[in-house]
C-alpha cells in the first residue's frame, strides 16, 4: 500500500529575510503567544555548510532561506494541513511587502511492493536502452504529467526506482503569485483541498498498488 515518502510541504518562492523568521518572531506574530511565555520550539541545524536551520513548533516546521520559505507538516490529518496553511498564511500577511512569485504544495507517496499492473505504467516505448552501451543498467524511470485545474497547475510525477523496487507518486500543486496577500488567500483555502485531490487520484490506483 501507499505511504508517505516525505512530509507534506508548502514552498513559497520569493525574496525572504531569514533573520526575521526566527522562533520568537513566529511565536509572537504567527502563534500569538504572549511575550515572555514559554512555547515548545526546537531548532535543528543542517550539517551542510550554509544551509538554513529548521524551526519546529508543534507539528509544523519552517525553513527560511533568502529565496524561499518551506513549511513541513507532520501527517495528512485535516486539522494539521489546515493549520499549516493558516500559519503560513499568517506569515505572508504579516510580511505582506515580501515579493513572492510562486507557490508549490507537495505530497509524495511510495509503494514498496508495486504490482505488475502498476509497473506496466512504466513500460513506455523508450528507445534509450537501444542507444547506450549494454553495460549501462537502467536504474529508474520517471513519467511527469501536467494537468490544469481550476485552482492552478498539478505536476504529477510517477517514478519507479529499479534499484530498490519502490514506486513513487509525487503531487506538486503549483501557483504563480502576484503578491503575499494573493499567496495567503490561495493557501489558506487549498492545502487540505489539494491533499484531497491527491488522495482521490491515489485511491484510483487501489486495485494496482500492491501485489495480492
Amino acid at each position: 500500500m501507499a505511504s508517505l515518502a516525505n512530509q507534506p510541504s508548502i514552498v513559497v518562492v520569493g525574496a525572504w529575510n531569514p533573520a526575521i523568521l526566527q522562533p520568537h518572531w513566529l511565536a509572537k506574530e504567527v502563534y500569538e503567544i504572549p511575550e515572555g511565555q514559554e512555547f515548545p520550539a526546537t531548532m535543528a541545524f543542517s550539517t551542510d555548510p550554509g544551509a538554513p536551520p529548521k524551526c519546529s513548533i508543534g507539528g509544523i516546521s519552517y525553513i527560511a532561506s533568502s529565496d524561499r520559505l518551506t513549511v513541513f507538516v507532520e501527517g495528512t490529518e485535516q486539522a494539521n494541513l489546515e493549520e499549516a496553511g493558516q500559519r503560513t498564511g499568517s506569515i505572508l500577511r504579516s510580511l505582506s511587502h515580501t515579493p513572492v512569485s510562486a507557490m508549490g504544495q507537495n505530497f509524495e507517496f511510495k509503494i514498496e511492493a508495486p504490482s505488475q499492473d502498476l509497473l506496466n505504467v512504466f513500460e513506455i516505448n523508450d528507445d534509450l536502452i537501444s542507444r547506450v552501451p549494454e553495460a549501462y543498467a537502467l536504474q529508474g524511470t520517471s513519467i511527469q504529467s501536467t494537468l490544469r485545474l481550476e485552482s492552478g497547475i498539478l505536476n504529477l510525477t510517477r517514478a519507479f526506482d529499479v534499484s530498490n523496487g519502490v514506486a513513487y507518486i509525487k503531487f506538486n500543486f503549483h501557483n504563480d503569485l502576484g503578491s503575499a496577500e494573493d499567496a495567503a488567500t490561495k493557501l489558506e483555502s487549498s492545502f487540505w483541498t489539494n491533499y484531497q485531490i491527491a488522495d482521490e487520484i491515489l485511491k484510483s490506483y487501489d486495485t494496482v498498488l500492491a501485489e495480492d
